[in-house]
């Protein structure tokens, strides 16, 4: 997952943060 499309929910960038760390953590 890149910036952009994290930057797709601006409304829930909390939720798009977590899913990315968590995505991270899990590799």
């Amino acid at each position: 997952m890149t910036e952009q499309e994290l930057n797709l929910s601006p409304t829930r960038p909390y939720l798009a943060r977590a899913i990315y760390e968590w995505i991270c953590d899990n590799q």
